[in-house]
């Protein structure tokens, strides 16, 4: 659920209740911040390892596209959600599923606790205290279009380089210049002040791993975001199914 403050300066409000609404105003930030204490932030270990497998699979033909019938696609089925397709693969909304099993193959902790929901990065952020709406790093989820009780998001995507303007995501179930279809894992880069963007979440994992030589983090657009094609979008909007 989106929290939000009902103590917010009123009009008219006498000096006395307006320190009671701020009494309650900390005892409630306190109450939020037991329930979902902010979380060490990943290592550049696994935000390397994120970006890494987020590019291998977007150029892994045998699992980049849908196969086998409608949503029917490699990362449901290594999950085992969904239906049961013809190619023993399986069909359902994928982004979340493209997401979370990446993250699940880079380390990444308490991935049992993301659904095929693209909402559910969201909650995951905000159980763990590691959602935010601006400063994206790589390796983060992010989030289009979150409903505002926090149950609903249109799409999910995986952060795999950032600069000051723009953020560059590789996601699953997203559209596809070649095919005109929302049926692969494809590259885009959109600016950081793009509406339909919520927000994001870091994920959580490799406490005390050792600093990699060449941290994806100091350069991320210098070692990524030239080398790769960026797809188009049809229209403008995203044509997300998930």
């Amino acid at each position: 659920m989106t929290i939000t403050s009902d103590h917010r300066s009123r009009p008219g409000r006498r000096r006395r209740r307006a320190r009671l609404a701020t009494a309650a105003v900390a005892a409630t930030a306190a109450l939020v911040a037991a329930a979902a204490p902010a979380s060490a932030a990943v290592s550049p270990g696994v935000a390397n390892r994120i970006v890494a497998i987020a590019h291998q699979e977007m150029n892994n033909g045998s699992h980049n596209h849908e196969s086998g019938g409608y949503n029917c696609n490699y990362y449901s089925g290594a999950l085992g959600a969904g239906a049961a397709c013809s190619n023993g693969w399986r069909s359902e909304e994928w982004c979340a599923d493209f997401a979370r099993w990446v993250w699940a193959q880079a380390k990444v902790d308490n991935t049992s606790e993301l659904t095929a929901a693209a909402a559910s990065f969201y909650q995951y952020g905000h159980r763990h205290g590691t959602w935010h709406a601006g400063s994206p790093s790589v390796g983060d989820a992010i989030v289009f279009n979150l409903s505002s009780d926090g149950t609903y998001a249109s799409h999910v995507g995986l952060v795999v380089a950032v600069s000051s303007s723009s953020v560059t995501m590789i996601s699953g179930n997203t559209y596809s210049a070649k095919t005109g279809t929302t049926d692969s894992v494809a590259q885009e880069t959109l600016s950081r002040s793009d509406s339909s963007i919520s927000g994001y979440t870091d994920p959580l994992g490799g406490a005390g791993e050792p600093a990699p030589e060449n941290a994806l983090q100091s350069s991320p657009v210098v070692q990524y975001g030239t080398q790769m094609q960026v797809y188009g979008r049809a229209g403008n909007g995203h044509a997300y199914a998930n």
